[in-house]
C-alpha cells in the first residue's frame, strides 16, 4: 500500500496532535490524529489518514502539512519505544490562525504567558 510523504514548513522532531471533528451521517467519532514528524519536518502517512487530515483541516484545525511525494514501498511502522530517551515534544494543533498563534508565541518567549512547561519542584528530605 503506498504512502504519502507529507512537510511541515517550520516543525521539526515532534508530534502533532490533530484533532478531527468525526461525521454522525457516517457514524465516525471524533478523534485526535498523532502525526511524527521527524528532525526533517517529515512524516508518511496513508491515503486514508492524509484524506482525514485534509478534513480536519477544512473544519478548522490548520496543521501547516503540504504533500512532499508519494512512497511506493514505505517503511514499516512501529509502535512503542524505540530507543529514543528523551521525552518527546507534543504539540495540540488548535483552531488559531497565524496571527493569533505568532503573537502567543512571542508574548511565550517573552516571559508574559505561561508556556505550559510543568514546574519540577524539589522534594525536602524529612527530618525524622
Amino acid at each position: 500500500m503506498p504512502g504519502i510523504r507529507l512537510y511541515h514548513p517550520t516543525k521539526r522532531d515532534v508530534t502533532l496532535l490533530i484533532p478531527h471533528p468525526g461525521d454522525p451521517a457516517t457514524g465516525r467519532k471524533p478523534k485526535d490524529y498523532h502525526v511524527r514528524l521527524d528532525t526533517t519536518g517529515h512524516v508518511i502517512v496513508s491515503e486514508r489518514v492524509w484524506q482525514r487530515l485534509r478534513e480536519s483541516e477544512k473544519a478548522g484545525w490548520p496543521h501547516g502539512l503540504v504533500v512532499s511525494n508519494e512512497v511506493k514501498k514505505p517503511p514499516a511502522q512501529t509502535v512503542g519505544w524505540n530507543g529514543d530517551r528523551k521525552v518527546p515534544r507534543i504539540e495540540r494543533v488548535t483552531a488559531l490562525r497565524g496571527q493569533e498563534l505568532a503573537a502567543i508565541e512571542r508574548l511565550q518567549r517573552e516571559g508574559r504567558v505561561p508556556d505550559g512547561k510543568p514546574k519540577v519542584r524539589r522534594l525536602r528530605k524529612r527530618d525524622n
